[in-house]
């Protein structure tokens, strides 16, 4: 009895340092991503070939935690304005403040003319 009580000890010891062992083993990206001087609200900031990745809140700021440590690509998009990308490479525990500055995309669309016909219509009052 007394040997199992011990081994149980133990053994949620070491799980326990496993466990916390492993959640100090993860870095983090935070940054602002701008236009024209301006916050740029709702872009997405995402890890390349990961499930990582948010969208910047109303001042522009965007944080990604838990990223485990190596290579990655990050790259900024959002609707109107040019993606930029970065190779960027992560330590353990690094926090790691990368700002963006986007350019509006100068594409446009081509104008776009609806024409259309209707049959007169020829309206009665009812008395």
């Amino acid at each position: 009895m007394m040997k199992s009580t011990i081994l149980k000890s133990i053994s949620t010891a070491v799980f326990a340092f496993v466990v916390q062992l492993s959640m100090a083993q993860t870095a983090s990206i935070s940054g602002k991503i701008i236009s024209e001087g301006k916050p740029l609200e709702f872009a997405n900031v995402f890890l390349k070939g990961t499930q990582n990745g948010v969208a910047t809140d109303t001042s522009g700021r965007y944080q990604i935690k838990n990223i485990t440590a190596g290579t990655y690509q990050i790259e900024v998009s959002a609707i109107g304005f040019n993606k930029v990308s970065k190779t960027i490479t992560l330590n353990v525990n690094d926090n790691i403040e990368l700002n963006f500055d986007l350019t509006t995309n100068q594409s446009s669309l081509n104008e776009v003319v609806v024409t259309g016909t209707l049959k007169e219509v020829i309206r009665t009052e009812a008395l």
